[in-house]
């Protein structure tokens, strides 16, 4: 059986978090919020100075939430780090029921260059505070965490795709590449592997940046990849060959 490792990437994820005494105790659970928010992403063209996002709480419970910005990075995974790049307000903020929050997001200065500049937005629910349940019970409580796109990119910029096989101690591996200063979508992307199809999930591959995929439990002999994926509603179809 095929497998192919590559970094998760999700808009949306849920945490669970357990807080008991008891493991085998049975839980008491909470409900969760819900949220609706809009854009889906954000984004600055060309010299533009700041944009907003809006939150709106769905459910029938109040939630606190804390706002944080990291820098978005690729280099063969996903990887984040702090920054200070840009002004968060607010950087937390509490929803009653039915209520809105505008989260605003502004340049601490002008646009420094036409490289694309890549962040993520991180809105973490903070646990509620809740009165103990009985004696030996488990409470568990279900947390959003909402993580969006805000990429700043020159109004010219475009994308520049390249791919490679290489091979490693445990199979091969396809190695995407975007050389361009514009982050792009691959969406339908699938491998075929002496004949056999794996899907894998639709991805972003940042201005600058790479992305490696491996391919394990891969027969030695095989000499070759083939690489379906839909760009900017368009299939495209490669042959990847092994060094």
């Amino acid at each position: 059986m095929l497998v192919i490792r590559a970094t998760t990437r999700s808009v949306l994820k849920r945490c669970l978090i357990g807080l008991s005494a008891l493991a085998l105790a049975a839980p008491l659970a909470q409900a969760a919020t819900s949220l609706s928010f809009a854009p889906t992403s954000l984004k600055f063209v060309g010299n533009q100075q700041a944009s907003s996002l809006i939150v709106r709480n769905v459910s029938d419970q109040t939630a606190s939430f804390t706002v944080e910005l990291n820098r978005w990075t690729q280099s063969g995974e996903d990887q984040y780090g702090p920054t200070r790049d840009l002004i968060v307000n607010p950087s937390g903020f509490t929803l009653m029921p039915g209520q809105a929050q505008t989260i605003r997001f502004a340049r601490r200065g002008a646009a420094k260059n036409d490289n694309e500049q890549a962040y993520r937005i991180f809105i973490q629910e903070l646990p509620p505070k809740t009165p103990d349940g009985p004696e030996g019970s488990v409470k568990i409580t279900t947390l959003y965490r909402l993580s969006l796109p805000l990429m700043m990119y020159a109004a010219e910029a475009t994308s520049k795709l390249g791919f490679a096989l290489e091979r490693s101690s445990d199979g091969l591996a396809v190695v995407a590449t975007n050389s361009g200063n514009r982050y792009t979508t691959l969406t339908d992307v699938e491998l075929n592997v002496g004949g056999q199809n794996v899907k894998v999930p639709s991805f972003n591959l940042l201005g600058g940046g790479s992305l490696r995929f491996s391919i394990n439990n891969v027969a030695p002999s095989t000499a070759s990849v083939g690489l379906t994926f839909s760009q900017n509603r368009g299939v495209q179809q490669l042959t990847l060959n092994a060094p």
